[in-house]
Parts: structure tokens; C-alpha cells; sequence
């Protein structure tokens, strides 16, 4: 495996590197470890941690570690696991999720993190991605870039996105599309709906005219002329924060 932004949707297993990574996937209830393998003389809470739990251990040489990734970044501890199954579009429907991020092209996988890390932080409930057209959610280097929060919130998988907005709006829910067309919605203007989903598309070309078709308002985010975009997960952060600003997390974050 590496932390590329090709993918291979086949792949049966994920790999977690770091503690961090390890332990989200420990308190995750989605997530079943298959191995876990430790830097000789490092994370020995961790160690015990996971033998409690009934999960082998095996101690290695560093250089042992890095045959694993492929690469020297391991943090001391690496683990493998199953490729965790994605929910379906009925079980959102007929759930308790009202809010939704959904990702169109997007191949970086550093970005899809953290584009799964700021839809964790804004109070989203799951994200959708197409097997057909993007990068792997499950990349190492989408791991890491999610800062757990790959653990916290569904990450979806379907062959068809544009077949399941029609699903959600039949559903009535409201879907929102960010947009650099001319009449789109200022993102300050909009009304936020109880059901909404929210789509993002690639950093140079946008959402397809397939999706963009499919929403209900198109917005966009106010800023300087001299500047034609910004990084998709970082637009992702005004946008979201602006349908999560009627929300109570408990938390003054920051």
C-alpha cells in the first residue's frame, strides 16, 4: 500500500500507521484489526492495550515496520485491517442522519481526510465518495490527514452519486452545490435546511454538470477577485461551518 492518490478500490485490507491511527480504530466499532505489528522498545500502553483486548502483538526491528508501509513513516506502530463495508443509502434514510458531505473527483487523498476531518468537526454525519471517480478514503495518507475522524463518521461508498442525490431528494432531502457559476447563492444569503447535503468537487473544475444539475441552490463563497479558488478542503471548512452555526456541539473548539 502506499499513500498515493491512485487507488485500488479491490483492496480488501486498510493500513493504520501511528498510535493515533491505531487507537481510533480500536474504539471504532467498525473496524476489525487483523494485525498489529510494534517498534522494538516503543507504545508498550498501547502494547498491553490491545493484548487485553485478545489482539496479537508482534514486536519488530524498525526496518520490519517500514517493509510493511513501503515507506520510513510509521511512528512506531502499524497495524492492518479490514477494509471496513460501506453503508447503504437506504440505511441513511431510514437513520438518523441529517447531515451530508459528499465529494466528487477529488483525488488527493490528503485532502479527502481532511475534507472527513472538517465534516466530522462541523457536526456532518456521514460522507459519500464514488468508487468509479476519486481517491481512496481509505488511503494511509487520508488516514492520517483525518486525524481520527475517519473513525468517528461514515465514510460511503457508491457506484453512482448522482443515482443517490436522487434517492435523497426523492427522500426530500436538499442538496447544495458549491459552485463558481454566475448566480449562485452568496454562502452568507443561504437558508440552511434540516436535511441538507453538500457537494464539493474538484479544485479546478468544480462538480460535474451531472451533479451540479442535481442540486437544489448552488453557493458559492465571497471573496477577493484576485483570487480564482482556494484548496477544496479548505473551502470545505467555510461552507460547512456556515451550515453548522445553528449546532450545539458542547465545544467552543478552538
Amino acid at each position: 500500500m502506499s499513500g498515493a492518490g491512485s487507488r485500488d478500490w479491490l483492496q480488501s485490507e486498510i493500513l493504520l500507521e501511528g498510535a493515533r491511527a491505531v487507537e481510533g480504530a480500536l474504539d471504532c466499532d467498525w473496524i476489525r484489526i487483523r494485525s498489529i505489528h510494534v517498534e522494538k522498545g516503543r507504545h508498550s500502553d498501547l502494547i498491553a492495550r490491545c493484548r487485553a483486548q485478545g489482539l496479537g502483538v508482534e514486536v519488530k526491528d524498525r526496518s520490519k515496520l517500514e517493509e510493511i508501509t513501503g515507506y520510513p513513516f510509521h511512528r512506531g506502530i502499524v497495524a492492518r485491517a479490514d477494509r471496513p463495508a460501506s453503508l447503504s443509502i437506504a440505511s441513511l434514510l431510514t437513520g438518523s442522519f441529517r447531515r451530508l458531505v459528499v465529494l466528487e473527483g477529488i483525488t488527493d487523498p490528503g485532502n479527502i481526510g481532511t475534507l472527513i476531518r472538517n465534516s466530522a468537526a462541523f457536526g456532518f454525519d456521514a460522507v459519500l465518495v464514488s468508487r468509479n471517480h476519486g481517491g481512496d478514503p481509505w488511503a494511509p495518507k487520508s488516514i492520517r490527514a483525518s486525524a481520527t475522524a475517519i473513525f468517528r463518521i461514515p465514510v460511503l461508498e457508491v457506484e453512482d452519486l448522482a443515482a443517490a442525490l436522487d434517492q435523497l431528494r426523492e427522500s426530500r432531502w436538499i442538496t447544495f452545490a458549491t459552485s463558481l457559476r454566475r448566480g449562485a447563492s452568496r454562502l452568507d444569503e443561504i437558508a440552511v435546511a434540516e436535511c441538507s447535503v453538500v457537494m464539493f468537487g474538484t479544485e479546478e473544475s468544480g462538480l460535474s454538470d451531472r451533479l451540479e444539475r442535481r442540486s437544489d441552490e448552488r453557493i458559492r463563497i465571497p471573496m477577493s477577485s484576485e483570487i480564482e479558488s482556494i484548496n477544496v478542503a479548505s473551502a470545505a471548512a467555510i461552507v460547512l461551518h456556515r451550515f453548522a452555526e445553528e449546532a450545539d456541539f458542547g465545544s467552543d473548539g478552538l
